[in-house]
């Protein structure tokens, strides 16, 4: 049996009166037009501030806060929903020796909005740290792949990271210009040779910080010589070079070079030989062998297969592209002190050379200058009794074309043929 209920008259008055009392509560919720009051305890007015300093703030409302913006020269730079009412400011962003002003705004359950009083605060200039770049290591070569991962160090206060690369080190030819939240990010490969990027933070109330140092990274290929040793290559000119020093102990045919050691053996020899600097093989920090003319110049080929031992005309070439003798050593210099003994002045390696100041043998058979000079040989003779080779030096960017003894010992860069 279907049951029906009935309401009385006054019944139903009862009930409409109740649904009344709860909308009139209801609208007066909604009709909450008093704004929170809030105030900025610290930083106190006319503060200079150079560490990370706390903002805190007392805010009261009726209705209860909902959200406390905090603004630096009126832009948000962050957002409090729960007591304490406390942000951690990175006034590193702001290091320019400038007055920089402070607000907050509370905004409570109804949407009404109170605004602090305005705190100026002065900021002086210090030279601003940066985010450290972590990977790659700096000029390191990205062989078998055309992409590249780049890392940098989380920046304190940095919502996102600004990410510049480029084929130049005066930023004039940017390849990629990026932005991510991550403190990592993959690009793929552009153009063979030297790449340089840089970092820069930025916080959420859009102020940058300051750009990291610059780094560098290859693209290129490898070539392995008869001894199975792996050579890092760069592109020059259109041109493949070899980018670290030679260090093979056999002609491409197989047949040993002469390891002439004891200096009266290297002293007057006449047939193709090389050494170690001071006879200690070092090749596994990164020094190459010295090599005599006559081995250059062998017809069993001391180059990897496909490549050769360039002439001095195919090195001018590449000086020439390089904008000359003044600069070109530079140009092709490794960066920083790893090998070198002494300021190593100039060097950008822009090139992708990386040449290391490996010394040389004289045709006495004594060792001279490694970690000062690096000496490169050629084919081309200059006199019957002597050839040309290219020198790089510690103190300055410059190149020089000098003339030696055949029986002089050099370090060999080889050319693709």
């Amino acid at each position: 049996m279907i049951k029906k209920l009935f309401c009385c008259p006054a019944s139903i008055f009862s009930m409409v009166s109740i649904i009344g009392l709860l909308s009139c509560d209801e609208v007066n919720n909604n009709s909450d037009t008093q704004s929170p009051v809030i105030q900025i305890s610290s930083p106190i007015i006319n503060s200079t501030l150079s560490e990370p300093t706390l903002i805190q703030l007392d805010a009261t409302d009726n209705d209860g806060i909902a959200m406390i913006e905090i603004l630096i020269d009126g832009h948000r730079i962050g957002r409090l929903i729960n007591s304490p009412w406390e942000y951690l400011w990175q006034v590193s962003f702001y290091a320019d020796g400038e007055q920089h002003n402070v607000e907050a705004k509370a905004i409570d359950h109804s949407g009404n909005i109170g605004q602090s009083d305005i705190i100026k605060v002065f900021v002086p200039f210090v030279a601003q740290s940066a985010p450290k770049i972590l990977s790659p290591d700096d000029q390191k070569f990205i062989t078998n792949s055309n992409q590249v991962e780049l890392i940098w160090s989380t920046f304190p206060g940095a919502v996102e990271y600004n990410i510049m690369v480029f084929s130049d080190i005066n930023n004039s030819n940017v390849e990629y210009f990026l932005t991510t939240s991550d403190t990592v990010i993959t690009i793929n490969q552009t153009a063979e040779g030297r790449q340089f990027w840089k970092v820069q933070p930025k916080n959420s109330g859009i102020k940058y910080g300051a750009w990291s140092d610059i780094k560098s990274f290859y693209y290129g290929n490898t070539v392995n010589d008869i001894d199975g040793n792996t050579y890092l290559t760069t592109v020059i000119n259109g041109q493949e070079w070899m980018a670290e020093d030679l260090r093979v102990s056999r002609y491409q045919n197989g047949d040993p070079i002469t390891n002439a050691i004891a200096n009266e053996e290297w002293n007057g020899i006449e047939i193709g030989a090389y050494s170690w600097y001071n006879n200690i093989n070092d090749s596994t920090k990164g020094y190459g062998s010295l090599y005599n003319w006559v081995a250059m110049v062998d017809s069993r080929n001391i180059a990897p297969e496909g490549w050769h031992v360039p002439s001095d005309e195919e090195w001018q070439n590449m000086v020439d592209y390089l904008s000359g003798k003044s600069v070109a050593g530079g140009k092709i210099k490794e960066v920083g002190p790893e090998h070198w003994v002494h300021f190593n002045i100039g060097a950008t390696n822009e090139s992708g050379f990386t040449a290391i100041p490996g010394g040389y043998r004289k045709n006495d058979g004594t060792f001279r200058n490694r970690g000062s000079y690096g000496y490169y040989g050629t084919t081309t003779e200059s006199t019957e009794q002597s050839s040309w080779y290219w020198k790089v030096q510690y103190d300055g960017r410059d190149l020089y074309r000098y003339n030696l003894d055949k029986q002089s010992g050099f370090s060999v860069r080889c050319l693709k043929d």
